[in-house]
Formats: structure tokens, sequence, C-alpha cells
């Protein structure tokens, strides 16, 4: 029932339902990576960040606990949350492990390029050109392969956040 009931409250914008579906499936089943990765991205629809880092957080543990390697959904989520809350530092960190199957997806590496070009911003005024200038390397390389994927279809965004690479270098 729950299992079932969840996803349909998500798609029906009833984000409350789902956490109350998902929270019944996990004292079932605690260690059901889908459900928690679930939970945080209804978390997150709600505007509970920190209740949905943690749920992300649950299913990348439990995801290296089976073997599995990196959830990227639940990186690149908690990637966009600690963006969002500017935390430049761990954001870069969570899009790296969300890289880390070797999978190039265009919202991971904008994020990714988006984290880095912010940290090297905020480096740049406290004095630390080094770190500045390792983050905008990685910023430039990630927004180039954004570029290089979506060509043609780049967008107005992707190509001032190009700019932006470009004129902290």
């Amino acid at each position: 029932g729950a299992n079932r009931l969840a996803p349909l409250c998500a798609r029906a914008g009833d984000h409350e339902g789902a956490v109350g579906a998902l929270q019944v499936v996990l004292r079932i089943s605690p260690s059901n990576i889908t459900a928690w990765e679930a939970l945080g991205a209804s978390y997150n629809a709600l505007g509970r960040h920190s209740a949905a880092l943690k749920a992300f957080e649950r299913a990348m543990e439990l995801s290296d606990d089976a073997g599995e390697g990196c959830r990227s959904y639940a990186a690149a989520q908690s990637g966009h949350i600690h963006l969002t809350l500017g935390s430049s530092v761990e954001a870069a960190e969570c899009y790296d492990k969300a890289m880390s199957d070797g999978i190039d997806r265009v919202a991971v590496l904008f994020g990714s390029a988006s984290a880095h070009a912010y940290y090297a911003k905020g480096a740049l005024r406290w004095g630390a050109p080094g770190r500045a200038a390792t983050s905008v390397r990685l910023a430039k390389h990630a927004i180039l392969r954004v570029i290089e994927l979506m060509s043609d279809d780049a967008t107005a965004t992707v190509w001032k956040l190009a700019g932006d690479i470009h004129h902290l270098a």
C-alpha cells in the first residue's frame, strides 16, 4: 500500500502525503535506498532542506554499504541544496560524488561548474588565489563539457555561467 501510495502522492504534488507513506515504508524496510531518495525529494519539495539532506545522505550511506557505488541522484540533489544554501564547498563535494560514476549529466556538470565558480569568487575575496585558480579550472572544465553536450541547445544560463567563469579566470 504505502509503497504504491508514495509515488502517487508525489506525482499529485502531495509531498506531505508522500512523506507519510515513505515513513511507513522505511519503518518496515529501513534499508530501502530508493525510499530514502524519494523521502529526500519530498522533503526538498517541501523546503525542508535539513531533512532532505539527511535522507539523501542515508541513501548514499546505504548504497555504499551495499557496494552499489554512488547514488548520483542523491548526491546531485544534495549538491543543489547545499548550493542553494550558499555552501559551495559541500555543494562541490556532492557534485563531484555525483560525477564519480563517469556518466556526464548536464545538470550535474552545470551544478559542479556553479559550485566551483561560487567557491572561486569567495576564495578571491578571502585572499586565497591558489584555491580560486583550482576551482576556476574545475568550473571551466565542467561548463565546457556542458556546452559540448548541449551543443546548439545551450541556454542563455549556460552561456552566462561560462562568461562568469571566463571573467573569474
